[in-house]
Order: structure tokens, then sequence, then C-alpha cells
């Protein structure tokens, strides 16, 4: 009875590196390890080449989409309702934990809006501006003990800032 050299899972991935070099007959499709050297070249090849061209794309076709739109002449945010949910969601669930609710007048919502837009970022800034002109201003009036459980804090523009009124 002959010897069996190599077992089922060894001769299934020899199998499959011969199959993943084939090619023109030669030394490579025929032995393993000339076939698993060129397997594992062509797959740092592979890696290489596609790490390259990830970052084609940004720099290829952001420019050419941006051409292709006209940008919109905004000089600054406006609070449609579905802008108002997105950013101060977070900040009403927030207070809403305490007890307490909110309120923006319109004169504040143009304020936090002006303060977070920049011409060539767009709304990027937004976050920032409700963080320093509301949140900011609002968690010291909170610890001051200037609002209970139970009231809905008014916030208007006064003088160039927020100020915040049960």
């Amino acid at each position: 009875m002959s010897r069996v050299k190599r077992g089922v899972t060894a001769h299934a991935r020899h199998k499959k590196v011969l199959k993943l070099v084939a090619g023109p007959h030669g030394v490579k499709t025929k032995h393993f390890r000339s076939a698993h050297q060129a397997m594992l070249h062509s797959l740092s090849y592979q890696f290489r080449d596609r790490r390259a061209r990830t970052g084609r794309f940004p720099r290829l076709w952001l420019p050419r989409l941006y051409a292709a739109v006209p940008p919109r002449a905004q000089t600054s945010i406006q609070f449609s309702p579905p802008m108002q949910a997105t950013p101060l969601t977070r900040v009403r669930q927030r207070l809403a934990k305490q007890g307490l609710g909110l309120a923006l007048s319109e004169e504040a919502k143009e304020f936090i809006g002006n303060q977070g837009y920049d011409p060539v970022y767009g709304a990027r800034p937004l976050k920032r501006a409700i963080q320093h002109s509301l949140l900011d201003p609002l968690s010291l009036d909170v610890l001051d003990g200037k609002f209970v459980e139970g009231d809905v804090i008014q916030a208007d523009v006064d003088h160039g800032h927020i100020v915040f009124r049960k």
C-alpha cells in the first residue's frame, strides 16, 4: 500500500493556488512553490494598485461634480422645519431629560444660522455655532439654578447675544 504524502486540505489549497495562477503552460501552472510565489506577488501588486486607485476618485471626480452642479447662492442658513429638527434635536432631548423645554425665537434661529454659516464650508460650522452661542451660556444658566424642572426656556437675541428667559 502506498503512503499518502498530503492531506485533503493541503491538496485543496494547492489546487486553489494553481488555479489562481492559471495562464500559459509552464512551471507556474505545474509546481506549487513557483505558483505560490507568483500568487503572492500578484496579490501584493493588486493591493498596491487598489490603494492607489482609491485616492484618485476624489481628486478626479469631485471637481467635475462641483463644476456640474451649480452652487446655490446662500448667505446664511435658513432654518426650515427639517433643518430645525436635525441639529437642535439632541439639545432638546438633553433638556427634556432634565424636565426642561426649549423655544427659539425667529431672531435666535437667524442669529445661530448666521454664526454657523461659512461661504467656503457651508453649514459645517453650524454644530460649533450651536455649542458656543446656545449650549455654553444655557448650561451655565442651568447650573446656576435659574431654571427648574418644568420650565420652558425662551431663547432670544439681545445686543448680539442669546439671552434666556422663562
